[in-house]
């Protein structure tokens, strides 16, 4: 529930689609903030909160999950989600080195579910104007 994370969860309940049920932190402080936007949002702040994400992961009621978390928390709580079957959007990076990356997308593949990678900051035009400008990217 910190910076990314309550970014990211403030624009999923902009969204009709989703329902935001849990939220998972050890830090008090981010949990009551991530719950005062979703009282905004839904009236209420009722949602389950816990602090280990492997009780979060084995909750039947929950299909997705968000991983934002710090860079070296990256990979295990993602395999542990993906291994419980949980459908996912993932922060980058994925681990901490090329293979936490490929064990995370080993589990991907032997479970099948839906997994989608934040990479907005290698696709939106914004960025790749930056880039540009700084010549990081050959002429179109």
């Amino acid at each position: 529930c910190g910076a990314q994370g309550t970014h990211d969860m403030r624009a999923f309940l902009t969204n009709s689609g989703v329902r935001v049920t849990a939220l998972c932190d050890v830090n008090k402080q981010r949990i009551d903030a991530a719950k005062s936007h979703i009282k905004e949002t839904y009236g209420s702040d009722d949602v389950k909160v816990v602090s280990d994400f492997r009780e979060l992961n084995r909750d039947a009621s929950i299909d997705a999950v968000l991983m934002a978390l710090p860079v070296h928390w990256h990979s295990i709580p993602s395999t542990d989600a993906v291994l419980n079957k949980k459908h996912m959007y993932h922060e980058k990076p994925m681990g901490m080195s090329v293979a936490e990356a490929k064990h995370v997308r080993a589990a991907v593949r032997k479970t099948g579910v839906v997994f989608q990678f934040g990479t907005q900051q290698r696709s939106a035009v914004s960025f790749l104007q930056d880039d540009q400008q700084f010549g990081l990217h050959g002429p179109n």
